[in-house]
């Protein structure tokens, strides 16, 4: 359901307001696409050069960005604050990272039950669709375990699985077995060795994601 936006009077009264309204009304954008049409072809490539101009302009005043505002906290912080977006036209993000994360962490304590219960009545729904999913997680962690492991080292990875289990038990709280090097990482994939795991809460494992995170 889409949001209804609700206008203080002062806007809509204001001349801004009756400037946009006039603007995207379905009249006015009749009115100028029936003026595009009747221009001459002069007068139309003229155009085309105006938001040719416009365009590369602001797209280099963008790529020239050093800087921005988050659109959470409004504070003006680099760059490198904002995660990457290639939908966005700065290529970041408009909330960053920290605010991103506290959202995050909002929304898992208020909403993770919701959360795992949708999961949980999907797979319910969608056995087939749900064991392709686990059979392809199986493979990828079956092709990424080299033959020449050890007895040892595999005692070690399953004390690994060991641990988490036992530490949910204690705390109450989900815990994962994670790849250090995601075993199908975007960038770089490592393997299912003993050195390449780690304990985690299964939210910040989930936050991680298939990435791979350097110190």
């Amino acid at each position: 359901m889409p949001r209804k936006l609700v206008y203080s009077p002062e806007y809509v009264n204001s001349s801004r307001y009756k400037n946009s309204v006039r603007v995207y009304s379905p009249e006015w954008c009749e009115k100028i696409r029936e003026s595009h049409r009747n221009a001459s072809p002069e007068r139309r490539a003229r155009w085309a050069e105006i938001v040719t101009e416009h365009n590369e302009t602001k797209w280099a005043e963008i790529a020239e960005r050093t800087h921005k505002v988050c659109s959470t906290c409004k504070v003006v912080k680099p760059m490198e604050d904002f995660a990457k977006n290639k939908a966005s036209a700065d290529g970041r993000n408009t909330v960053c990272k920290k605010c991103r994360v506290e959202y995050d962490r909002i929304r898992y304590e208020t909403r993770g039950d919701e959360v795992r219960d949708r999961v949980k009545r999907w797979r319910t729904a969608n056995p087939a669709r749900a064991n392709a999913a686990d059979a392809a997680k199986i493979k990828k962690r079956k092709n990424a375990t080299p033959p020449w492991l050890s007895t040892d080292q595999w005692s070690e990875i399953v004390e690994f699985y060991e641990l988490a289990a036992r530490r949910t038990r204690e705390t109450g709280v989900e815990h994962h077995v994670d790849h250090i090097v995601p075993i199908a990482g975007k960038n770089v994939c490592g393997l299912n060795v003993p050195w390449n795991l780690q304990v985690l809460t299964a939210r910040e494992n989930m936050r991680k994601h298939a990435k791979f995170i350097e110190e």
